[in-house]
């Protein structure tokens, strides 16, 4: 019975002791908020490896695509900092950051810090300003799953993406629905609202595809009916008006036993596959672009292209001043602007007003004002801006398809390619090559217009660089052994990677880098350096 009641008294004494302790950083209750530094001194404050929290819930803090957690300094150690949007001065975001001249405004290296800002834990890697780890668990995660995402969310799964001009549309993994997030701007992300929105169901019914283009985007379900939302400038919805918007997903008749099974929009036009390889398009006559002829007024609604006789087309990619098609036999199609070897047809000047070969043995391709195509035989051929295909730091134009440059490993299989869609009249480009294995950016990486899209950091201090001139490897911190790159989109700001694995619970995760201002990439930080896993 004494030593029973020793056995108490000696508990209690300790839970005493160490209550305080385990109370400051909330152990044990349903809002821990502080952290713990496995580097904490005898001569410091905090001699029991804690660092306070010091201020409230904060959001998420970031600038130049660093992200702070907001439970590490004192309130009066953090400056505001006003950025603005230069493409849309209203656009005003404030953020909290650390405050490099206060004397321990930034935590030293070796704190693990259970971030309330963004629901997860992660660890100071050095004491370099905002040198902190990527996530190592989330706060959401259920079934014991550590997720190794930058920021907090449950994973979303994507069967496939399309990035658009502040947007994004995509087919959910597990119900296949057709998703949307961004900018609502021209009722682009068709929610029936213009603000920022995160993912949400635009329609509730199983989709085969989907493409966002610059202010209107569409989706194919698997019906085989086409719907479309957004802008109905230039004809591009097809909808047989050029002004006003469509607000909700909205269905485009076809001629009747027509069926979809592919779409893509582009800058002022929107292009639908048939089952039997026919191919219609809507939409702005400029530069040859329904590849009817014609280069003055619309095409109101979706009308037949011309290909030769027994050609079937599986896939058309079109950007603001160029398409092209591929035939289910390999061969490329292109038409439209000529200038800077746009169509690869061997000249910069005029247009190509209908479609014409360029290319056989084609696996997939994308068209922007560089362009590529992956080939049968694992080998890539880009046209267009030097620079954006790995090809140099030129803006020099390459007029008819070149062999790019990329290493790749022995059993390595390219799989897809996409460019920026050249969503204006610029000379910043940029490309993605995905394989079974990985995947490889080259172009402008900073530079210009480009945001980080290309996900690549310096390996030997994690700055910034402006421009690959060869396809060089992304880096990341949350993409699983075995993952199989299957397609990549590449929108104005951001660049979505579709992925499959053999395990379920990695299956069909997506991947996003670049500007995220207006939840084009769903949630996160506003710029996301290197890929990290999509949430909703």
């Amino acid at each position: 019975m004494k030593n029973k009641i020793k056995k108490i008294i000696s508990l209690f004494a300790a839970v005493l002791i160490f209550y305080p302790a385990f109370a400051q950083i909330g152990i044990g209750t349903m809002d821990p908020q502080g952290a713990l530094d496995i580097n904490a001194k005898a001569n410091r404050k905090d001699t029991m490896g804690l660092v306070l929290p010091g201020v409230d819930k904060v959001e998420l803090d970031t600038l130049n695509g660093i992200a702070y957690p907001s439970v590490t300094t004192p309130k009066s150690k953090y400056i505001t900092v006003t950025v603005s949007d230069p493409d849309d001065p209203d656009n005003i975001e404030y953020y909290y950051v650390p405050d490099p001249t206060q004397e321990g405004a930034e935590a030293p290296a070796g704190t693990i810090v259970y971030d309330i800002g963004q629901e997860l834990i992660r660890v100071k890697r050095s004491s370099a300003l905002g040198d902190w780890s990527d996530g190592l668990v989330d706060k959401t995660t259920v079934s014991e799953e550590i997720d190794y995402n930058l920021f907090g969310g449950q994973n979303f799964k994507i069967k496939k993406a399309s990035a658009g001009y502040q947007f994004t549309v995509a087919i959910g993994g597990d119900d296949e629905y057709v998703y949307s997030c961004g900018s609502g701007r021209s009722y682009r992300t068709g929610k029936g609202n213009t603000g920022n929105s995160k993912w949400g169901v635009v329609i509730g019914k199983k989709a085969v595809d989907v493409s966002a283009g610059y202010r209107h985007a569409l989706a194919v379900l698997e019906d085989g009916t086409a719907w479309v939302w957004g802008s109905n400038g230039n004809g591009r919805t097809g909808l047989g008006t050029t002004s006003g918007s469509t607000s909700t997903p909205r269905q485009i008749l076809m001629p009747e036993g027509v069926k979809i099974v592919a779409v893509a929009a582009g800058y002022y036009n929107s292009f639908l596959v048939t089952d039997n390889g026919e191919v219609y398009a809507c939409g702005s006559n400029s530069y040859g672009l329904n590849g009817n002829g014609l280069t003055s007024s619309y095409q109101l609604t979706p009308q037949k292209i011309t290909f030769p006789d027994g050609v079937k087309i599986k896939k058309v990619s079109a950007s603001i001043s160029v398409a092209g098609a591929l035939a289910d036999n390999g061969d490329l199609y292109t038409w439209g602007r000529n200038s800077y070897g746009m169509t690869g047809q061997g000249t910069t000047s005029g247009n190509t007003l209908t479609p014409s070969k360029i290319l056989n043995d084609v696996k997939d391709f994308d068209m922007g004002r560089a362009s590529l195509a992956a080939k049968t035989d694992n080998k890539v051929y880009g046209w267009g801006i030097t620079r954006g295909i790995g090809l140099g730091d030129s803006s020099t134009p390459i007029t008819t398809p070149r062999e790019v440059s990329i290493t790749l490993d022995a059993d390595e299989i390219v799989n897809a390619v996409a460019v920026l869609q050249c969503y204006d009249d610029n000379s910043y480009t940029n490309s993605i090559i995905v394989t079974n294995k990985s995947a490889y950016g080259a172009g402008d990486n900073t530079r210009g217009y480009s945001y980080y899209k290309l996900g690549i950091i310096d390996p030997t201090d994690g700055s910034t660089i402006d421009s690959f001139t060869s396809f060089t490897k992304i880096q990341n911190s949350t993409i699983f052994e075995g993952t199989n790159f299957i397609g990549a989109s590449m929108g104005r700001y951001h660049t979505i990677l579709i992925t499959e694995h053999s395990n379920d619970l990695y299956n069909n995760l997506a991947y996003g880098a670049g500007r995220n201002s207006y939840q084009n990439l769903g949630t996160g930080a506003s710029s996301i350096r290197i890929f990290s896993t999509i949430k909703k």
